[in-house]
């Protein structure tokens, strides 16, 4: 999964909250808090002070923060040292590192032929 990143068009800066949906045309980067879905054309990266109360639909996706919702991952998941994931997964690749968390269900397929069900309505885990 060692491959060169896009330049990242969108950030979310560390002192913002979105409540909402967000979409990218390019390569995302979440410092933020977001309470709701993600979906990006190209790669998301949630970095150490990210946290996201939703799903994230991407490219790539690298995880070092914190989301709770499901992951479609069209070209494979990462989820760093010190990230956590809670939800189900889809991707064609996924990288665990040591000191990462992952709570869920993991799909390894073809993310394009595969779908996400919405999570039930629940309150975030994250606040």
């Amino acid at each position: 999964m060692n491959k060169r990143p896009e330049a990242i068009n969108s950030i979310i800066g560390e002192a913002t909250t979105v409540k909402g949906e967000i979409a990218a045309r390019g390569p995302l980067h979440l410092n933020g808090e977001i309470f709701g879905n993600v979906r990006a054309e190209g790669e998301v990266y949630v970095g150490e002070r990210g946290t996201v109360n939703g799903n994230i639909f991407g490219g790539k996706v690298v995880v070092s923060g914190r989301v709770a919702g499901n992951i479609l991952a069209q070209q494979g998941l990462e989820i760093a040292k010190g990230g956590r994931v809670e939800g189900e997964i889809v991707t064609d690749k996924l990288l665990i590192e040591a000191g990462a968390s992952y709570l869920g269900k993991v799909n390894i397929c073809n993310p394009e032929e595969a779908t996400l069900e919405p999570p039930a309505e629940t309150s975030p885990s994250y606040v």
